[in-house]
């Protein structure tokens, strides 16, 4: 994370700044019904670069679930984004109900 923090226009971000647990479609926690807030770099636990792009978690259990099969996960979350962008619209994930205080 010392290079994020050194240029962090270097990192674009993973899976358009939502968990990526929930954009890969594995989180088994995500039901897609409620959005009252963004995530943010509160912890370690929270974030990790992959291929060079910054992702967000909503926690240390998010991202180990992630990283069991990270390869996937992260093709996953390609895919998902792409289809959002493509449709030019957003959809509500887990990441949005995370409050940072």
């Amino acid at each position: 994370m010392d290079d994020f923090k050194k240029s962090p226009h270097n990192y674009p971000l993973g899976a358009g700044g939502y968990c990526a647990l929930a954009v890969s479609g594995n989180d088994p926690a995500c039901d897609y019904e409620v959005c009252t807030g963004p995530a943010c770099l509160d912890s370690a636990d929270t974030h990790a670069i992959y291929d060079g792009k910054l992702y967000f978690f909503l926690g240390s259990g998010a991202r180990k679930l992630f990283e069991q099969d990270l390869h996937e996960n992260l093709k996953n979350v390609d895919n998902v984004i792409s289809e959002l962008e493509d449709r030019n619209e957003l959809t509500c994930l887990n990441t949005e109900v995370f409050r940072c205080k």
